[in-house]
């Protein structure tokens, strides 16, 4: 076009150079739309790959420190890497069932093994601890010792733990006796 000015004249098939030099100019300004949207797109990206890091990082801080509660927990109980890995997955598996936090179930067995429940017996108690916790807003560790203590000294089995539990609450309510002030 500037060509053409300059000499001043039209070039047979002017037209036809002015239609490829529009095409060039959409396919230019394609190009740099692309071009912000890609960037766009990869600056996205990069702060997902970050924070995906970072939740990836945590996780695997909360696995380690879970599994090491774990492995405390077996060991305060006697009892084998096979039963404590086991018990593992059964408080993951109850922490979901209950909604709780993991940690408040891992709180419960820590509570019933320290008190001196061998694993098995610890891991019988706890989904009644864990759904006393979560019906009552009570701590599983104030549930936990709570049974642990009425199964020493009144004999209360597994079995019979929630309808004890299900008493101690109605007890609580009625006379505001709270199940961690029965434990004492």
């Amino acid at each position: 076009d500037e060509l053409i000015a300059i000499l001043g004249f039209e070039v047979e098939g002017g037209e036809k150079v002015r239609e490829y030099q529009k095409t060039i100019d959409d396919t230019e300004q394609s190009a740099r739309k692309s071009t912000a949207s890609i960037n766009k797109v990869g600056v996205a990206a990069g702060a997902f790959t970050t924070a995906a890091i970072a939740v990836g990082t945590a996780a695997v801080k909360n696995f380690a420190g879970f599994e090491r509660e774990m492995t405390r927990i077996g060991i305060t109980a006697g009892a084998t890497a096979q039963e404590t890995v086991a018990a593992g997955d059964e408080v993951q598996r109850l922490a979901k069932q209950f909604a709780l936090p993991l940690e408040e179930a891992i709180s419960g067995l820590d509570t019933l093994t320290a008190s001196g429940m061998d694993l098995q017996r610890a891991m019988a108690f706890l989904p009644s601890v864990l759904a006393t916790a979560q019906a009552s807003g009570a701590a599983t560790a104030d549930v936990a010792n709570t049974i642990q203590k009425a199964s020493a000294t009144l004999g209360i089995s597994a079995q019979d733990a929630q309808k004890a539990f299900d008493l101690m609450v109605a007890g609580g309510k009625a006379g505001q006796f709270e199940l961690k002030d029965m434990a004492q």
